[in-house]
């Protein structure tokens, strides 16, 4: 069976600024005291969201859950249309215009109606399903990098493809020049939010790996640079 992706929304979803925190503000909501003349330094990270997408085990939960929910309904459409090949074999045994023969004829009608409508109605459930677990798990990647942003003094985050930096092959190549062309050494914050999804995730699942500490999972970034261009 082809294998569902549910992640390539999330890179077009997320791509471009994920996390841009505005300058410090009183509390009527005009800027402190002191902001324009010092204000805070610019400090940047990047995420590569389309790995994040790949790799986050809510999301490969979810993509089983709907290939096995999809199988399902596979394996009964292929019953329904049996029934409608094993009535239209009777029907070729019967003289055209009996009584016998009006009935299997409207059995076939309403077979093929069933069919029609059951396949409907299963590949728009099936899609429904698909947007909403890229939804949720788009809402759950961007409210994360807010909160990994405010808890490390990020004021921008950037969407990053480590893949096409490392501009291995003519497709990526193509995308890897569309980046900007110089960028200085800055936080790759992909690995520790995805470490920390997953870990949250293992947590409301009641799941925990080997020899894993008890401990609240870490949002500090890891030592890990976005190379410099």
């Amino acid at each position: 069976m082809k294998r569902i992706v549910l992640s390539a929304a999330l890179t077009i979803g997320l791509c471009g600024a994920l996390v841009s925190l505005p300058p410090a503000s009183g509390q009527s909501g005009k800027p402190a005291a002191g902001a324009q003349r010092s204000a805070p330094p610019l400090k940047i990270a990047v995420i590569d969201t389309a790995l994040v997408g790949r790799e986050y085990k809510k999301l490969q939960d979810a993509r089983d859950e709907i290939e096995s929910s999809a199988e399902a309904s596979k394996e009964k459409s292929a019953k329904l249309a049996e029934q409608g090949r094993e009535l239209e074999k009777k029907l070729h045994q019967l003289k055209e215009g009996t009584p016998e023969y009006q009935e299997i004829e409207q059995k076939i009608e309403k077979a093929a109606g069933d069919f029609n409508f059951y396949k409907k109605m299963a590949d728009r459930e099936l899609k429904q399903r698909i947007v909403q677990a890229q939804s949720d798990v788009f809402r759950e990647i961007k409210a994360t990098v807010a909160k990994f942003a405010e808890q490390n003094g990020y004021t921008l985050v950037l969407q990053a493809d480590r893949e096409a930096l490392a501009a291995k092959s003519p497709q990526t190549l193509g995308v890897s020049l569309q980046q900007p062309v110089v960028r200085h050494s800055i936080d790759d914050i992909t690995d520790a939010v995805l470490v920390y999804l997953n870990r949250q995730y293992d947590a409301q699942q009641g799941t925990k790996a080997e020899n894993e500490a008890p401990s609240r999972p870490s949002m500090t970034p890891s030592n890990r640079k976005s190379p410099a261009r």
